[in-house]
């Protein structure tokens, strides 16, 4: 019976191997935007025991404690003028996020390379340990990121996702970003080759809710807008006449 289990553990393992370096699929991922005057009603994260912190040189090897991380690859981006935003939790470290403001931007699983242009941030290899999900960590570091990147002149966010990673996509549309295309790519092996591209249209919930009150208030605008125009020449009128009359006490003055 051991036998048997130790044969099919080694099995599972030997075709999770052929398929991660041979495979073949269909991989789809999110991509999300948040514009610089979309940011203003963004909600202010309220946990004071949140600490944010730059990651530095030194500290890189510290990532290691949340899960697998090549310490030479975060060496490289910090040298590229990456940014990476830690988060404690009581004195603990629990999330890194990093952002990248220049150079081209690799989007793997999309089989793609983007320009980073001028006045962009793109936001990527987001990691929570396990026992700090669930309290709004991950939206709350995204927004501290656009806060400050908004803050020193970038005008656009970018941040992408999985099409299965339901709980990142939750952080990222409570953090006020919009989903904006969906990226399709061929997997073969370990190489993804892109195939297309689908555009969209979810906007976050609080930019979702601004955006249903302008629609509510919209007939009553348009209720009243001929009554202002009625007023606009009236007021106009009497502008004219108070100001002739003022123009003629200064003449005989």
């Amino acid at each position: 019976m051991d036998l048997l289990a130790v044969c099919s553990s080694f099995l599972k393992r030997a075709a999770a191997k052929l398929n991660r370096h041979l495979g073949l699929g269909v991989r789809q991922t999110y991509l999300y935007r948040l514009s610089k005057p979309e940011a203003w009603s963004l909600p202010a994260a309220t946990d004071a025991r949140m600490k944010w912190d730059l990651l530095s040189r030194a500290q890189v090897g510290q990532l290691r404690d949340l899960g697998p991380f090549d310490v030479n690859e975060g060496l490289q981006r910090l040298d590229r003028g990456d940014r990476c935003y830690t988060v404690s939790l009581d004195g603990r470290l629990a999330h890194y996020s990093w952002v990248q403001r220049s150079a081209s931007h690799p989007i793997t699983e999309a089989g793609m390379s983007v320009p980073v242009a001028n006045g962009e941030a793109w936001i990527y290899h987001c990691v929570t340990v396990d026992w700090a999900r669930g309290r709004r960590i991950y939206p709350a570091t995204l927004q501290r990121i656009v806060r400050d990147c908004f803050a020193e002149g970038d005008h656009t966010a970018w941040i992408y996702t999985s099409t299965q990673n339901i709980p990142s996509q939750k952080g990222i549309l409570r953090a006020g970003f919009g989903l904006v295309a969906t990226l399709e790519a061929v997997r073969l092996g370990s190489r993804y080759i892109p195939i297309g591209r689908r555009n969209e249209v979810r906007r976050a919930p609080a930019v979702a809710e601004s955006a249903r009150a302008l629609n509510e208030i919209a007939p009553s605008i348009k209720e009243i807008a001929p009554s202002i125009k009625e007023i606009a020449p009236s007021n106009a009128v009497a502008g004219r006449r108070r100001n002739g009359q003022a123009n003629a006490r200064a003449l005989r003055l």
